[in-house]
């Protein structure tokens, strides 16, 4: 497929930028699982050598978007159900002491945060601008619950995580825009039960895109 190459050669190394190209295919499924990715034809469509596109593979590899295979290369990582319902099911585990806490520390400073990030969301213009106001949100709601543990729990549990991202996708960017916004109303009207309901919702919605991808 004709690769886009359209990221700020500036501000990062060659590898990282093939890697953010290659992560943002293969999210939004434009390179699905079990496609076979070729060092030399990326390297050409992205007009740069071979070695940093081998070193963009190692990150992939490490961050469990594809699989290197001795003698067959390297490959899109199929999806892994279990881990992704391992995951889900931690996040509605914890989502009632996350809304409880975050509600109990409200203040008009955290929901002017929240709302920023949200009005940013709506003209992020890439997956990756969109997927870091995405963490943005959920990081600033994590810090407010001052619960140290709980947020090594969280970070854990996301940065460990091997799941396709729901925001991949437009009308994933779209469920998870309606669902900030869903929860920053019930953590506004100081709505703990309305607040977790909000976020088990959103939840639910981005499962189900991510499993229909």
């Amino acid at each position: 497929m004709k690769i886009n190459n359209t990221h700020n050669l500036d501000k990062e190394t060659l590898s990282d930028k093939a890697q953010k190209i290659l992560i943002e295919l293969i999210v939004s499924q434009k390179l699905p699982p079990g496609t076979r990715l070729k060092e030399q034809h990326i390297a050409k469509e992205l007009s740069i050598s071979a070695t940093p596109v081998r070193e963009a593979f190692k990150k992939l590899a490490a961050d469990g978007f594809v699989e290197i295979e001795p003698y067959h290369g390297v490959i899109v990582r199929r999806i892994d159900e279990q881990e992704r319902n391992g995951v889900y099911q931690c996040l509605v585990a914890l989502a009632e002491l996350e809304m409880r806490s975050a509600v109990e520390h409200y203040d008009d400073d955290f929901a002017e945060q929240l709302a920023n990030i949200i009005e940013k969301e709506k003209t992020a213009d890439n997956f990756f601008e969109f997927h870091s106001l995405n963490l943005q949100f959920h990081y600033t709601i994590w810090q407010q619950t001052k619960n140290e543990m709980f947020m090594r729990i969280m970070k854990l549990i996301v940065t460990s995580s091997r799941m396709r991202h729901a925001d991949g996708s437009p009308q994933g960017r779209k469920e998870i825009i309606k669902g900030h916004q869903n929860i920053l109303t019930a953590i506004k009207a100081k709505a703990p039960a309305d607040a977790q309901q909000a976020m088990l919702k959103l939840l639910e919605n981005s499962k189900k895109i991510i499993e229909n991808e």
